[in-house]
């Protein structure tokens, strides 16, 4: 499986392709995406799942791409989710024929609809979702 590796100043991030699936209309490069702090480049490089601080999922679902994504309790509050997805969104749009993605959260997660907000979605009132377009 090959695999995707982005760089910011605190992160190395790695995706993986999509596998083949009958639910998903088609592949997309970087479905499945794993966020490591820096601080921990030797575990990274290792590939200890200990380094890894997050993940963010691409899921279709419902006729639409959804974005998902965790990060670590103690990773957050710290802008890492925004620049992981901000970054990730970025090369996702760059590298497929996507034209807009989903992502919801549940309404009392202040801190998950920043990070959508920050990486570019934004919020549809009468759908209560964020909605991330293509801008090409």
């Amino acid at each position: 499986m090959n695999s995707v590796k982005l760089e910011t100043e605190r992160l190395n991030i790695v995706g993986e392709n999509a596998e083949d699936c009958k639910t998903m209309r088609k592949k997309i490069i970087g479905k499945d995406w794993k966020i490591y702090k820096k601080s921990n480049v030797n575990d990274y490089e290792l590939g200890e799942k200990e380094a890894q601080i997050g993940l963010v999922n691409f899921v279709y679902k419902d006729g639409k791409y959804k974005i998902y994504f965790e990060i670590d309790e103690k990773y957050r509050d710290d802008g890492i989710a925004s620049e992981a997805v901000k970054n990730i969104i970025t090369n996702v749009f760059e590298n497929n024929r996507l034209i807009r993605v989903f992502g919801e959260v549940e309404k009392d997660n202040i801190s998950a609809s920043r990070v959508l907000i920050k990486s570019g979605f934004s919020y549809n009132d009468d759908d209560e979702i964020f909605e991330y377009k293509n801008r090409k």
